[in-house]
């Protein structure tokens, strides 16, 4: 059960996760780019997926991993950025430049990076083979590209919520057996007597009495107080009747002769 929730939980943050990368993706706020060599080899190796946002100049940090366009001459085919690691940062006639470096290369790049004429992305996430499928279609490499790739990781993420959601829903199981089947399987108290249940003692019933007067008309005389015609269908009613005494009821419970 743990478990099963646990996996929930770690699919909707990743679902989560994709939804939010497409849409600052799709905005232009947020860089995604699969790696093409292994020149970071020990951070991100080759069809890895990096993940960055678009950094000031002045919060950057020697040691930060940038994704950035080479300058001129040393442009990368379809200008394809490079996610390499600053080295240095020095102000050159009241410019700030930065040296990078990838950090399985031997020697440092040969460009220096105008850190105001060039935009960087701070690489903050990194996606283990995730970038393969980017690669192998040729995506992010053209504006109509990244929009499909962001689309594509926002249709991702709505089908793990999906699927998620789905799998909270109830088993369809068959309904528990009715009451009277299932309670011979609950246990008894344990201050319960052992053996069958008693039966409930029996509540005596007194007879009826009933009244003189409500005998059918066919088998009797009329009652000396009928009147011609007061007939019930069942026994006569004599409100005037002595023989019944206080226990008379009205209506046809009398004349029925249920009177206890």
């Amino acid at each position: 059960m743990i478990a099963r929730t646990v996996g929930r939980l770690v699919l909707d943050v990743v679902a989560v996760a994709l939804i939010a990368i497409a849409l600052l993706m799709l905005s232009g706020r947020m860089a995604v780019q699969p790696v093409l060599s292994g020149s970071m080899a020990g951070y991100a190796g080759r069809g890895d997926l990096v993940v960055g946002s678009d950094t000031r100049t002045d919060s950057l940090h020697v040691g930060d991993v940038v994704l950035f366009a080479p300058p001129t001459p040393y442009e990368t085919p379809g200008n394809h950025p490079v996610a390499h690691r600053i080295r240095s940062i020095d102000t050159v006639d009241g410019r700030l430049v930065a040296t990078t470096k990838g950090d399985a290369n031997a020697q440092p790049d040969p460009w220096t990076l105008d850190l105001a004429h060039t935009r960087t992305a701070q690489v903050h996430l990194v996606l283990p083979s995730a970038g393969w499928p980017f690669i192998r279609l040729h995506l992010l490499a053209t504006p109509a590209g990244r929009m499909t790739a962001g689309l594509t990781l926002m249709a991702s993420g709505a089908l793990l919520l999906l699927v998620g959601r789905r799998r909270r829903r109830p088993s369809d199981e068959p309904w528990p057996p009715p009451f009277e089947s299932d309670r011979a399987s609950v246990p008894l108290r344990q201050d319960a007597p052992a053996g069958p249940v008693p039966e409930p003692a029996a509540v005596p019933v007194q007879p009826s009495r009933r009244c003189p007067s409500a005998e059918p008309l066919r088998s009797l005389p009329r009652h000396p107080g009928q009147r011609a015609g007061d007939v019930t269908g069942i026994g006569h009613v004599d409100p005037d009747c002595r023989q019944c005494g206080p226990t008379m009821l009205p209506g046809r419970a009398h004349a029925a002769g249920l009177v206890r």
